[in-house]
């Protein structure tokens, strides 16, 4: 499954927030899912996202020379996770 701009982990931690702290108060006009049922599946959804994770393998870093960064900024990026490096790297627009 892909996801336009958002990697698989960000959409697995916004699963889990929201079946953790939505209210979900739409659900008293539907009367079909609780909230706990809700929560639930979002959270089961999470869960096969990490799975299907974790049978891709290990995400590659990327290679941060082209981006005129300095040593120092290149120090501190290499501290990073592959995850955390590439939402730095969105959330400035240089991906």
């Amino acid at each position: 499954m892909k996801f336009k701009d958002v990697t698989k982990d960000a959409v697995c931690e916004l699963l889990f927030y929201l079946a953790e702290n939505e209210e979900f108060s739409s659900l008293v006009k539907l009367k079909t899912f609780s909230k706990s049922e809700v929560a639930e599946i979002l959270k089961e959804i999470a869960f096969q996202l990490k799975n299907e994770m974790a049978d891709e393998g290990p995400q590659q870093k990327q290679n941060n020379t082209n981006y005129g960064l300095s040593p120092k900024a290149l120090s501190l990026v290499s501290c990073l996770s592959p995850r955390e490096e590439l939402l730095l790297f969105k959330s400035f627009k240089l991906f």
